[in-house]
């Protein structure tokens, strides 16, 4: 005994004390092995050096075996994600503190000496982590592979604390260099999603200085101003590809660290993919000093793949974006993590089907009178490119294909229609056959009324230039005019009552008794018009209070909400304010609401990756999710279920790849992907070096009045683009801006508009007493004289160049005004 004391005290060789052990054990010497480690019988892996370390060096590899867990009294001030406080053990494996322990932080270099002894009092300081991190053991195993410096996608269910673990490798990746050193990007798909993590990082690491830079703000363009001073950015990649381009990131090599959090979009032509392209060509052309990935998802998805085979080979290109040969799972520490999965219990009701439909009737009669319209003006016009999209009309009214269509049809007019008032009036057809068919989603959910309110505020901006209206214009104004005295009627009649808006109701108020008045409820939908409806009528129905959540964007006459609005319904709704929130799809991914127990998707429905995270909102153990839904919606939650259990099957075999095999496919696709970004590349330069010796006209969107040259045009580093002509201010009517809203260096003072058609042209600003003309590119057509070639531009990064300025040059730029004053 005083041999094995003595042993015990000394330093412990990691290959040969395991063996050592492992060897005590099964040879029936359980009392000393006992005696030596108190709790090795119970969880010999925690000692197993593979697990430690990572690597092995002829070790004895240990079969896993459950741990057995004990709680103390938790010490961390905050709870993890997702998981009330008073619910948060402090866990203790085999007799040490996890959340003082980390078994696989290194320096960055591999460690030249994998058998280097080391002493007990050396191995617990080589594990610290921030003091305020309380990390479980499956945390500190997702961690392994970042820690080690891999590339690497975290996947880990919702509610697991998977902000935990990054903001761990964060800690330990900046506490490895000399301060001020490295720098940490956090990156999230939303700019409510990013604030959220911004806040947990300043909370959680207040040893480093983390800086949040939304998009809305000036400092979003000056990204390399926050650079030298910040630890840890935070932002949504958008911002990223926006000072990648404008040159004020250079490469992608300023940070040393990048964490791309729901990195699954990363598949697909968005900001994340973008950024995965230069990513790769910075790779391919041998840059140093490229950053470290991490990816973290709680559903890397398929995409469409129906088979196992295809949704491996769509991880393996996701991974191949990232840069990644690996995924960090959870396979070791599996039974502690099961216990954080929370799997709510799941409901589906279908949806009655109203055997008289009024409202429906009356839209459908509107859309064909509307395109009775439309088709007259068409044959008129006779051109063969807008006879073409006619005549792929989709059948049914009311669907997203039809959506579509009536945007195709404007899109199509403005780039083959020459005749001016025929543009104008195609353009308002295809206003009033997009607002009816949105229409039918309201009415589907809702009740009359609500489809009147929708159809009023969506045809306001219409109303409001009457005065300036063609005939046919007026013709169209005036069927919508009678669609809303019908609508009025039937409004009243008691059998045109929604039979679905009293399930809802009902649901909601079983729930609330059921689980409690402390409950919180999300509803989701697919459109904001259906968004903001259902607010309303479940404020005026139910005791609890509701209050809405969509995106920041402007969807016809409905503005978005800004990030700050976003933050403080969220915090709101935490604080139980309010008990119900109708959200869209912006609060499907990583929303953070650990009192959220009620779920119910109204007619809503997304991929295997929706079906994933909407577990997710639901946090507590009482949870529920319930789908009420058409037909298609709950065929399409089957589907859902179907794809995400491959997913799962997939990821399995994704892991047990070849190794030789995977690094030729990721070769292969990073090089397929570098070469599609080159391709976008040269042919985006080629047409705007084109469009810019050109020198285009810049025409109004709806009736193609002339505006400017582009060479009239001057752009700010904030991106406003604005109009420098004298004659500018003589085409424009002007409406004044009761709320004088200051950002960038500049006022809005007010709207402008066209004088001809009504069309809104963006916005009047004003700086040290000069009138600025910002335009709207959505407002605007771009014309290339020589050839007589019409476009329009999804964002400015793809219209002509602009020649810049900055706010300096204003008044030599604006010098005519000084004139008129």
């Amino acid at each position: 005994m005083c041999l094995l004391r003595r042993m015990q005290s000394q330093l412990r060789p990691r290959e040969w004390y395991y063996a050592f052990l492992c060897a005590l054990r099964d040879n029936d010497y359980k009392s000393e092995c006992e005696l030596l480690e108190p709790d090795f019988l119970q969880c010999p892996h925690m000692f197993d050096p593979e697990n430690i370390c990572g690597t092995s060096n002829g070790g004895v590899k240990e079969p896993l075996r459950d741990c057995v867990m004990t709680e103390t009294t938790p010490k961390c001030e905050e709870p993890m994600e997702g998981i009330h406080e008073a619910n948060v053990p402090r866990i203790e494996v085999c007799g040490e503190t996890l959340s003082r322990k980390d078994p696989v932080k290194r320096d960055d270099a591999v460690l030249s000496d994998e058998n280097q002894l080391e002493s007990d009092a050396e191995k617990i300081d080589k594990y610290q982590t921030s003091p305020n991190l309380c990390l479980r053991d499956y945390q500190y195993e997702l961690a392994e592979r970042a820690i080690q410096g891999e590339n690497t996608i975290i996947c880990a269910d919702t509610g697991t604390g998977k902000t935990t673990v990054a903001m761990h490798i964060a800690s330990e990746h900046l506490s490895k260099a000399t301060k001020g050193t490295r720098k940490v990007v956090v990156m999230a798909s939303t700019a409510i999603l990013i604030s959220e993590q911004a806040d947990k990082f300043k909370k959680k690491l207040p040893e480093y200085k983390t800086k949040l830079i939304s998009g809305g703000e000036e400092e979003s363009t000056m990204l390399h101003v926050f650079v030298k001073d910040a630890d840890i950015l935070c932002f949504t990649p958008q911002i990223l590809v926006n000072n990648l381009e404008n040159g004020n990131i250079p490469s992608l090599a300023v940070f040393s660290l990048l964490i791309f959090d729901e990195c699954h979009h990363t598949k697909g032509s968005g900001a994340y993919g973008e950024l995965a392209r230069r990513y790769l060509r910075e790779k391919l052309n041998k840059r140093i000093g490229l950053p470290q990935i991490v990816g973290l998802t709680a559903s890397i998805g398929v995409g469409h793949s129906k088979n196992e085979e295809d949704a491996v080979e769509y991880i393996t290109k996701v991974c191949a974006a990232l840069d990644v040969k690996r995924l960090s799972t959870v396979e070791r520490c599996r039974t502690n993590f099961e216990k954080y999965v929370n799997t709510p219990k799941e409901d589906i009701i279908k949806m009655t089907v109203r055997a008289d439909d009024p409202c429906s009737k009356l839209l459908n009669e509107n859309i064909i009178k509307t395109e009775d319209i439309l088709n007259d003006i068409c044959f008129e016009v006779c051109e063969p490119d807008i006879i073409d999209v006619l005549d792929k009309r989709p059948r049914e009214k009311g669907t997203l294909a039809y959506y579509g269509w009536t945007i195709q049809i404007e899109k199509t007019a403005k780039r083959f229609v020459d005749d001016r008032n025929s543009l104008r009036d195609i353009t308002t057809c295809a206003t009033y056959l997009n607002v009816y068919c949105s229409a039918f989603e309201v009415n589907t959910l809702l009740q009359v009324r609500d489809v009147m309110k929708y159809l009023a505020n969506e045809t306001k901006v219409e109303a409001d230039r009457r005065s300036k209206f063609t005939d046919r214009e007026k013709e169209l104004f005036e069927n919508f005019k009678e669609l809303q005295k019908e609508l009025t009627k039937k409004s009243r009649d008691v059998n045109a009552a929604n039979p679905n808006v009293e399930i809802i109701i009902d649901q909601l108020t079983k729930m609330f008794l059921e689980k409690g008045l402390d409950s919180r409820a999300m509803v989701f939908v697919k459109t904001r018009a259906t968004c903001i409806a259902l607010r309303e009528l479940l404020d005026n129905r139910l005791e609890y209070k509701a209050r809405c959540l969509y995106g920041q964007k402007q969807i016809g006459s409905m503005k978005g909400m800004s990030p700050e609005e976003q933050t403080e319904v969220l915090e709101r709704f935490k604080e139980g304010r309010f008990k119900i929130i109708v959200c869209t799809s912006v609060a499907i991914e990583g929303i953070d609401v650990p009192d959220c127990n009620i779920v119910i998707n109204y007619n809503f429905s997304g991929d295997e990756i929706t079906k994933i995270q909407m577990r997710g909102r639901s946090r507590r153990q009482d949870a529920s999710t319930l789908t009420v839904g058409n037909e298609k919606i709950v065929e399409k939650d089957k589907v859902n279920v179907y794809k995400a259990n491959l997913m799962y099957k997939a990821m399995d075999t994704f892991k047990k790849m070849d190794a030789h095999k995977l690094e030729n496919k990721l070769d292969l696709y990073q090089r397929e992907e570098v070469q599609k970004l080159v391709n976008k590349n040269d042919l985006l330069e080629v047409e705007r070096n084109r469009q810019s010796t050109d020198d285009m006209e810049v025409l109004c969107g709806k009736c193609s009045k002339y505006m400017c040259h582009v060479s009239g045009m001057r752009v700010l580093p904030n991106n406003q683009n604005f109009v420098i002509t004298e004659e500018f201010p003589d085409k424009i009517d002007r409406k004044p801006n009761l709320k004088r809203e200051r950002y960038d260096g500049i006022a809005k003072k007010g709207k402008m508009s066209c004088t001809s058609c009504g069309l809104d042209w963006g916005m009047i600003a004003d700086r040290h007493g000069y009138e600025i003309f910002v335009l709207k590119l959505e407002s605007l057509l771009f014309r290339q004289v020589e050839i007589d070639k019409i476009q329009d531009f999804k964002n400015w990064r793809l219209a002509p160049k602009i020649t810049q300025c900055t706010l300096e040059d204003i008044p030599k730029l604006l010098a005519y005004q000084t004139g008129h004053k």
